[in-house]
């Protein structure tokens, strides 16, 4: 909030000096010592950097937006929205009256399925190398439809 008009910059310049990449290095070594690497590490890494950016950009709602933007956007949205489209309705409620918590409500839910991967659970859709369409060895078992499907 200090520096608004910083997200736009970071988001469409590519930095590569010491100072810039330092966030990064702090985000990339927490994420090694919870056990993940290869590609479960760097999909972790940029789930955790998309959701902050983004989640920056959205509450600038612009640059330089002025505070409480993103609360009268979402009220905005909410009151177009009621009665033809109830879901976005009832999430841009939530929005306008949580927005200072959804910040630690979506890191913790994204943290908490990587603390799962690191830990060897099951922490979201099977990686593109295990087989095709995403199932381990291609081998599924399940209805036509989709529905209860199992992986060997």
């Amino acid at each position: 909030r200090a520096h608004p008009a910083a997200v736009p910059l970071v988001l469409t310049r590519r930095t590569s000096g010491p100072a810039a990449l330092a966030p990064a290095e702090v985000l990339a070594s927490a994420l090694t010592r919870s056990g993940l690497g290869g590609g479960d590490l760097l999909t972790a890494f940029r789930a955790v950097m998309a959701f902050v950016m983004g989640l920056a950009q959205a509450g600038l709602a612009g640059p330089l937006a002025p505070e409480g933007a993103a609360t009268a956007e979402a009220r905005r949205i909410g009151a177009l929205a009621e009665g033809t489209l109830p879901a976005l309705s009832r999430l841009a409620a939530v929005s306008a009256d949580h927005a200072d918590e959804e910040f630690d409500r979506g890191l913790a839910l994204i943290l908490g399925g990587i603390r799962q991967a690191a830990a060897g659970g099951h922490a979201g859709p099977a990686r593109a190398q295990d087989g095709p369409r995403g199932h381990a060895s291609g081998a599924v078992r399940g209805h036509a439809s989709g529905d209860n499907l199992r992986t060997n």
